[in-house]
């Protein structure tokens, strides 16, 4: 579990509500970082083949839109899941590493005290 901004955030709550979108692959990272005073939290999710073929086939700036239109609904989905915004960044499939078993999902990058 992590606490960011006072909101007790599961990482199995950040899955299930990536995966209400079948837009996105299986891979996805969430971040935390503190660079102020609060902590944020961040996640990075990968497009499904279909999906990024698809958009590979639109002109350049439907593109851009229907990447800010998914993004949008995956921030939205993650909103309803852990009550606090949390903005996602699109990436192409197989940018991230494969995980088996267990998988590493979060990268803690707060400064250690």
């Amino acid at each position: 579990m992590l606490v960011v901004r006072g909101a007790n955030i599961f990482p199995s709550a950040i899955e299930t509500a990536l995966r209400t979108l079948d837009e996105l692959g299986p891979e996805f990272l969430i971040r935390v970082r503190r660079p102020a005073a609060l902590d944020e939290i961040s996640v990075h999710a990968e497009l499904t083949h279909h999906t990024a073929t698809a958009m590979a086939a639109l002109a350049p700036e439907a593109v851009d839109t229907a990447r800010r239109e998914l993004a949008r609904r995956a921030e939205n989905a993650l909103r309803l899941a852990v009550n606090i915004n949390v903005p996602v960044e699109l990436l192409e499939p197989g940018t991230l590493p494969q995980t088996t078993f267990k998988a590493r999902r979060v990268v803690d990058e707060r400064p250690r005290h």
